[in-house]
């Protein structure tokens, strides 16, 4: 029974003998085995930055309008004065200005050749050139006046005079005059113009002032044409960048007394006509020796006017000039326009002087 006994013990102490050592067996064999390596791993790419959107700009705020307050101003202070456009090429006739051009008349024609005489307004030669002529307006009253030749002088700058003698300011002048001056006098008045002073103000029904004469130039242009102007077209005003008003020229001429050269004390004077010795026969600028003058106020300022460089010929182009007493039409018209030009605002005027006029002093006002 011993025996017995011993024999299992034996064989269980063999048999885990046995188990241990293929636990061995196999943990030794695991260990020189390395285990299997693990797939590498990277980590993700960070997404590239990306800029913030700028914020939107604001929308510009609406302009306020500004909101012009009219203060009453004086007319008559030269710090009101309108503003002028500018217009210095009207001066200088560099730059084309439409403002300056204006249609020719129809006018009948006045040539001054060998048949004057025979033209049925012809009334009577002028000496020194021209004749002196009368006809009827579309009323049938009785329209005098005259015409004589004339030479261009000044197509464009400042002027004085719209026309001069032979001998006067040839250099400030449109046109030169062909004619003996006091013949040309005599002439105004043998065609029923009256000599008187200038109006007190523009106006050409006040009574106590010369007769209003209007002045057109006849030529013909570069294609052989007759055309036919009124003398405030061929003139500027500076004033208002446009030509002249057409309100006609007031025959004065003016007479002086000059001392008798034979009389040994100078107590024996005589009357001459002023123009005789100026030759300052249509002024634009206010001149007391001339034969017709400017009848509007603005005539005391000599920088105000210039030659329409839109309108005139070439210097040296021969020209007809006629004197001719209004019709009853444009008698009206100038008294409309005159009223007008009474209610532009007044502009502080430059009054300026003549030559002889320097050194003198001034009168009282």
């Amino acid at each position: 029974m011993q025996s017995k006994g011993t024999l299992v013990t034996v064989i269980g102490f063999a048999g885990l003998l046995a188990v241990c050592a293929v636990v061995f067996a196999v943990r030794s064999d695991a260990a020189a085995t390395p285990p299997p390596a693990a797939p590498e791993t990277r980590p993700a790419p960070l997404p590239e930055p990306v800029a913030a959107p700028a914020p939107a700009a604001a929308p510009a705020p609406a302009p306020v309008p500004e909101v012009a307050v009219a203060l009453p101003q004086d007319p008559f202070n030269p710090a009101n004065a309108p503003q002028q456009e500018k217009q210095a090429d009207n001066e200088k006739g560099d730059e084309p200005n439409p403002k300056l051009i204006v249609p020719a008349l129809d006018e009948p024609d006045v040539a001054l050749d060998g048949r004057t005489s025979e033209r049925p307004d012809f009334v009577a030669p002028i000496q020194g050139g021209g004749f002196i002529f009368e006809r009827r307006d579309s009323d049938g009253k009785r329209i005098g006046g005259l015409v004589i030749p004339g030479i261009i002088m000044v197509n464009r700058g400042l002027v004085e005079l719209f026309g001069c003698g032979e001998g006067g300011k040839e250099h400030e002048t449109v046109f030169r005059l062909e004619t003996n001056v006091q013949a040309l006098d005599l002439a105004l008045t043998s065609a029923g113009f009256r000599r008187g002073n200038l109006p007190t103000k523009t106006d050409i029904n006040l009574a106590n002032q010369g007769s209003r004469v209007l002045i057109l130039a006849q030529w013909l242009d570069k294609d052989g044409k007759l055309v036919t102007y009124r003398s405030e077209d061929l003139v500027v005003s500076f004033r208002r960048n446009s030509t002249m008003p057409r309100v006609g020229w007031t025959y004065v001429g003016h007479w002086i007394e000059v001392a008798d050269p034979t009389s040994p004390k100078g107590e024996k004077k005589h009357k001459v006509l002023a123009a005789n010795g100026s030759r300052s026969l249509v002024t634009t600028f206010r001149d007391r020796t001339a034969l017709l003058d400017n009848p509007l106020e603005e005539a005391i300022d000599d920088t105000l006017f210039g030659a329409n460089y839109m309108l005139l010929p070439k210097p040296g182009t021969p020209v007809r000039i006629i004197f001719r007493a209004p019709t009853a039409a444009e008698r009206v018209e100038i008294a409309d326009l005159e009223k007008k030009i009474a209610a532009e605002p007044k502009i502080q005027l430059h009054e300026g002087k003549h030559r002889e006029d320097e050194g003198r002093p001034e009168k009282k006002k």
